[in-house]
């Protein structure tokens, strides 16, 4: 993941009738080592599934300029 930055900053989730403790992930691409939006939605997706298996957790929430996934 060369030219990106990862932060992990602990969260609570609140939705209706309940919340759960998290994390949200923020992942930035530093302008000396560019990398088309593609790329970086590549890696983000990548990132958020390796993590999500790794956490043993069941979803996966992805946002962006350009991404809005749920898995």
């Amino acid at each position: 993941m060369k030219g990106f930055c990862v932060s992990l900053q602990a969260t609570d989730y609140i939705y209706t009738m309940g919340a759960e403790a998290g994390i949200c992930i923020t992942l930035i691409n530093y302008p000396r080592f560019p990398a088309d939006q593609e790329s970086i939605e590549t890696t983000a997706i990548e990132l958020g599934h390796h993590l999500c298996e790794s956490l043993h957790q069941d979803t996966v929430m992805g946002l962006g300029a350009n991404l809005g996934r749920y898995a």
